[in-house]
């Protein structure tokens, strides 16, 4: 993340390792991402991307990973990881929540896109479901804080930013 030439190397190392087509797949598309987010102006590399995590799609369409990925994807930055999420990209974690609601990540990338969408309701929902699978994660708390204080719930707003905090300054420490 954010270290484009260990993520070349890394990238290496995992087209060696890829032991299934299903592994391979998850590598190749990196690889399309990677080459996608080293030309931010050009669109061709994004729409390759985005096409090959459909085709992807249809080869593992249990995969929640990869409609988290796609989902992602439906951002004009190939660098995307979540905040940046929109309307667009909602039916691809609705999809990968539907297949996996344990998977914190849905959860968490809803309320993003809802949140971005002016969709406050449901960003309140997902966020506090995802501070409540994931309740030591300060960016966890802190978003839940964002969206209480949409809502005009200061005071739990205030204890949810309290709380992030803390646990950031834990870490820290």
């Amino acid at each position: 993340l954010n270290a484009p030439a260990l993520a070349r190397t890394a990238l290496e190392r995992a087209q060696s390792l890829a032991a299934s087509p299903h592994d391979t797949r998850h590598v190749e598309l990196r690889a399309l991402q990677m080459a996608a987010e080293a030309a931010p102006r050009d669109s061709a590399p994004l729409g390759a991307y985005r096409a090959a995590l459909d085709r992807a799609l249809k080869e593992f369409p249990d995969d929640e990973e990869l409609w988290l990925l796609r989902g992602q994807a439906e951002t004009p930055d190939p660098a995307e990881r979540g905040q940046g999420s929109t309307a667009g990209s909602v039916r691809f974690y609705e999809k990968a929540k539907l297949l996996a609601p344990l998977h914190f990540a849905a959860h968490h990338f809803l309320a993003h896109a809802y949140e971005n969408s002016g969709a406050t309701a449901q960003a309140l929902a997902e966020g506090a479901i995802y501070a409540k699978m994931a309740p030591d994660v300060p960016h966890a708390r802190h978003m839940h804080g964002h969206n209480l204080r949409r809502t005009g719930r200061i005071e739990e707003a205030i204890a949810e930013f309290s709380a992030a905090d803390a646990l950031d300054a834990a870490y820290l420490a």
